[in-house]
């Protein structure tokens, strides 16, 4: 049966939207104003727009190569899809709250790293359902926004912690070295997407059991991450003590 757009437009977001109340319940320090996360939402929501560009432009590269080849589906997956992706959604969340007075505890980059991700991920499943029909969304519910929400916890975790560690040397005058943990932040993050989409890119029915394993990594660690996260919030440390993690 098919849907009106309205209706369509609305069941496509609707896990995005679902998935923010839930990382907003589970952030138990100071919770996050909500201006600054609608403001998160919609930048994720509008960096669609320069992604699609930039990958249409990788695309017309990566065309010279058969289709389904490993070089292909590892371009593809790992440089057009992952990493243009994800360096847009790291950039919006460094530019709008790396010097943001709330963030002051560690569960807060994953909020922010959560907001930008599922704002793309809620624009990117209305996309997929209006060219292609309703009978994608339960597929992308279960599988694809549950993919960015991992991928951005990912990331927050991360980037919490290069905040953290600089937070700490801003106020006791230490020197621990933070920038590492940006950088993995944005290439964690990217591995974990690549491998997502190559193992339905690259045409090798094995890469099918292997992408369902992958599946049911992320669903534990989407679980772990949240759980262990939520649990151990707590302030930045502001006293001169050893910053271990």
């Amino acid at each position: 049966m098919s849907l009106n757009t309205p209706v369509t437009i609305l069941l496509a977001a609707l896990p995005a939207i679902a998935l923010l109340f839930y990382i907003y319940y589970k952030d138990k320090v100071n919770k996050e104003p909500i201006s600054l996360l609608l403001k998160l939402f919609v930048f994720g929501m509008l960096i669609v727009i320069p992604v699609i560009i930039v990958e249409q432009i990788i695309d017309i590269f990566i065309s010279f190569i058969p289709r389904g080849s490993i070089v292909s589906a590892s371009l593809e997956a790992f440089i057009c899809a992952a990493l243009t992706e994800e360096l847009f959604k790291y950039l919006v969340v460094k530019k709008l709250t790396w010097n943001y007075p709330a963030f002051d505890s560690t569960f807060d980059g994953i909020v922010y790293c959560a907001c930008v991700s599922l704002g793309f991920a809620a624009v990117e499943n209305v996309m997929y359902a209006l060219s292609m029909g309703s009978h994608v969304l339960p597929y992308r519910a279960v599988l694809a926004i549950p993919g960015h929400f991992a991928f951005s916890l990912a990331m927050g975790v991360l980037y919490s912690r290069a905040k953290h560690i600089d937070a700490y040397n801003k106020n006791v005058g230490a020197s621990y070295d933070y920038k590492p943990y940006l950088r993995y932040a944005l290439i964690i993050p990217v591995v974990f997407h690549g491998f997502y989409d190559f193992c339905l890119m690259v045409k090798y029915e094995a890469f099918l059991l292997v992408y369902a394993l992958f599946i049911t990594f992320m669903y534990r660690y989407i679980l772990k991450t949240i759980k262990v996260n939520s649990r151990n919030d707590r302030l930045f440390l502001w006293e001169k003590e050893t910053l271990t993690f």
